[in-house]
């Protein structure tokens, strides 16, 4: 019993170092996202004096950032392939991946800590010890599929809002203004809202790109890249074209915004006819196989009392 208690207390407080750490990257991770915004309004305001700069906010302790400065050298080099899944996962502040990372290391030591312990506890250390290497191991590698779940649910809220902000987009224009105008007030008026943030804070960043310079066709390439959407794939592409040909943009825009509302339809029709067929599977296995087994059971034993007394 006391083993059992002993297992419980260093699991706990395991699980609870845990998180304070998650919690202060994640601090770390805003308070710098914080610091950029900082820096970005001083030069938006013209203040190009070096020494303005020193006045960003630092909610973190030095001894903090002293931390995660000493662990960076330890931490791979980011993949292309990670860095790409952090942007489209709307994770775009600058030491992301280090941050990313740390809480992979983390999350990996406290499954490996957790399951040697146990290990040690009940005296089986060589088995347990394969065991924590294993279990370390499988956690580091899997810590990145949240990310990539974080990637799908929001493409999905891109996939939704995108109809209704091509129609605002498309009635703006209609109206004489120019798509640049009408972004600018359209983005200064959306909610911070959970649907709507993935798409303005997308739209944000490309209007970033094209008040630094960058060529709207870079522009609209990075906007494709900041999300799996397929929906801003094709607006991406069609505003790229418009662009290039000098065609109505306010009518493209209104035909696209219909395209994906009768594809989002369909493939909610598809969802339903998948859901009758579940529901029908249920049905039988639920319902009438057990109405039949309480109708064939009493019918056979009937039967089986019948030829035991024809043969008795």
């Amino acid at each position: 019993m006391t083993n059992f208690i002993i297992i419980g207390v260093i699991l706990v407080s395991s699980l609870v170092g845990f998180s304070i750490l998650m919690k202060i990257f994640s601090d770390m991770e805003q308070a710098s996202g914080r610091n950029l915004k900082a820096t970005l309004g001083f030069l938006q305001e013209g203040m190009v004096d070096q020494g303005s700069l020193d006045v960003r906010e630092k909610d973190l302790s030095e001894e903090l950032e002293n931390f995660a400065n000493l662990l960076g050298p330890l931490i791979p080099a980011p993949t292309e392939k990670k860095l790409s899944l952090l942007n489209k996962a709307g994770i775009r502040t600058p030491n992301a991946y280090l941050l990313k990372s740390l809480e992979q290391l983390g999350f990996a030591t406290f499954v490996f800590a957790a399951v040697f312990i146990i290990g040690i506890l009940i005296k089986k250390v060589i088995i347990f010890s394969i065991l924590a290497i294993a279990f370390g191991g499988l956690a580091y590698i899997l810590y990145w599929e949240d990310i990539k779940e974080q990637v799908k649910k929001r493409a999905l809220l891109l996939d939704k809002s995108i109809p209704d902000m091509i129609d605002l987009f498309a009635n703006a224009c209609a109206a004489g203004a120019t798509f640049d105008i009408a972004a600018d007030f359209i983005l200064n008026q959306m909610p911070d809202e959970k649907h709507s943030l993935p798409i303005k804070t997308d739209f944000l960043a490309w209007q970033a790109d094209i008040r630094f310079g960058v060529p709207r066709e870079e522009a609209w390439q990075g906007l494709i890249q900041r999300s799996d959407s397929k929906n801003m794939k094709y607006f991406c592409n069609l505003m790229d074209q418009s662009e290039k040909t000098g065609g109505s943009v306010s009518e493209s825009l209104l035909k696209m915004a219909g395209f994906f509302r009768e594809r989002r339809k369909q493939q909610i029709e598809a969802e339903i006819a998948q859901l009758k067929g579940k529901m029908l599977s249920l049905t039988v296995a639920f319902i009438v196989v057990p109405i039949l087994v309480l109708i064939v059971l009493p019918m056979g034993k009937k039967v089986v009392e019948a030829f035991a007394n024809l043969w008795g």
